[in-house]
């Protein structure tokens, strides 16, 4: 594989790490004042948003090598890694959409129940866009 796997492992374990982190400031939020913990949430979004920027460089070089080695034998293989590394993309884009649709209500004071926030809590953790099966197929598959 093109793609250079210690980027996606590393990007992979980062993710991880600072949604574990989103979660534990979620769940300390005080519904009387969200102001206290959307800075935390704040920063927990930037972390993933720089994350998915370094997938993003990654897909860029590997597209800039497939460019440079059109019309040869490497061109299938790249094919093949950009599609590998668009389904990753596709999944992390997705989640980090729907955390910053989670963000988005819970920064705003009464908007939403206890319940609400228990549920946003739990969607938050469990990242229902990405396919752990395919990222962990990804990494090892590629570690040899």
């Amino acid at each position: 594989m093109l793609v250079n796997i210690d980027t996606l492992r590393e990007c992979t374990e980062s993710w991880s790490r600072i949604t574990q982190e989103g979660g534990k400031v979620l769940a300390s939020i005080d519904r009387s004042d969200p102001s206290k913990t959307v800075p935390a949430l704040t920063k927990v979004m930037q972390g993933l948003k720089d994350v998915l920027e370094k997938m993003y460089a990654e897909y860029d070089r590997v597209m800039e090598r497939s460019n440079k080695s059109h019309g040869n034998d490497a061109a299938a293989g790249y094919q093949s890694d950009l599609e590998t590394l668009s389904k990753y993309l596709e999944m992390y884009d997705q989640e980090y959409m729907l955390k910053e649709s989670i963000q988005s209500i819970v920064k705003e004071r009464g908007c939403y129940t206890q319940q609400h926030l228990n549920g946003c809590s739990a969607l938050w953790i469990t990242e229902p866009y990405v396919d752990q099966q395919f990222v962990q197929n990804v990494i090892q598959s590629n570690s040899s």
